[in-house]
């Protein structure tokens, strides 16, 4: 079974989404800094895994660019380190790897997208 990869970045204008799946960029996004509904993360990582037919493992990113973001509004409550059959998510530490994209035109995810291959080779 292949797994999807997702990494979810909160920042104070958006939240940035990468997410790959077998080797290849699946899903590349800007959402608003914070989601408006308690269940919106678990309902995104549950449409992803179900929309592909593999579990998502995400990783929320959680440091010092982030502080101003308040983890547990945006985690709607549930435990930061959340398993279902369907997903798993895990705090992390931003990581400084560059790496290609070859989605340019909607600005800057390398480090999300290192942050995928580091936590890919755990």
């Amino acid at each position: 079974m292949t797994s999807i990869w997702m990494a979810l970045a909160p920042e104070t204008q958006s939240t940035r989404v990468l997410a790959t799946y077998a080797d290849r960029t699946l899903l590349k996004a800007r959402l608003a800094s914070t989601p408006s509904s308690p269940r919106a993360l678990q309902s995104l990582l549950e449409a992803i895994a179900l929309w592909q037919g593999d579990p998502v493992r995400a990783a929320f990113v959680v440091d010092a660019t982030s502080t101003r973001i308040d983890p547990a509004a945006w985690l709607g409550g549930f435990p930061p380190r959340e398993r279902s059959a369907l997903y798993a998510i895990d705090p992390v530490s931003r990581v400084r790897l560059r790496v290609r994209d070859e989605l340019g035109e909607m600005g800057d995810f390398d480090d999300l997208a290192a942050l995928l291959a580091s936590e890919a080779l755990r």
